[in-house]
């Protein structure tokens, strides 16, 4: 059993303190196109969805649309770090029972406001 898409869009959308609908918005605005590219390569990095599978669950979106996400992150060394480190503290964060609890939810968050200070202050 995988994590669920819906607590990747939660962690991103915090991280980028952005609202969990400009996953699902036909937004082609930089600040709300980021966070869904991240939220597409995370959920493809950890989880088992397949492409099409993740694009329906930013707002029906086909499936190169998704491979489009994925390869923007993986174009910018800073965002694939970014988006890698999202990875790991989600991956991390989840019990081994995969029951998302909320501390682990906050736990993760912090970790991901400390690493976006940490790049702040490059």
């Amino acid at each position: 059993m995988s994590i669920a898409i819906a607590e990747i869009k939660t962690a991103v959308a915090e991280h980028f303190n952005v609202p969990r609908s400009v996953f699902e918005s036909q937004s082609r605005k930089r600040e709300h196109s980021h966070p869904r590219q991240v939220a597409m390569y995370v959920s493809r990095q950890i989880t088992t969805r397949s492409l099409p599978q993740i694009g329906a669950q930013f707002g029906g979106r086909d499936h190169t649309t998704v491979i489009h996400a994925i390869k923007t992150i993986q174009s910018d060394a800073e965002r694939q770090q970014e988006a890698d480190m999202l990875c790991a503290l989600l991956d991390a964060a989840r019990p081994k029972s995969f029951a998302w609890t909320v501390r682990a939810e906050i736990e993760a968050c912090e970790a991901v406001a400390e690493f976006a200070r940490s790049l702040a202050g490059r």
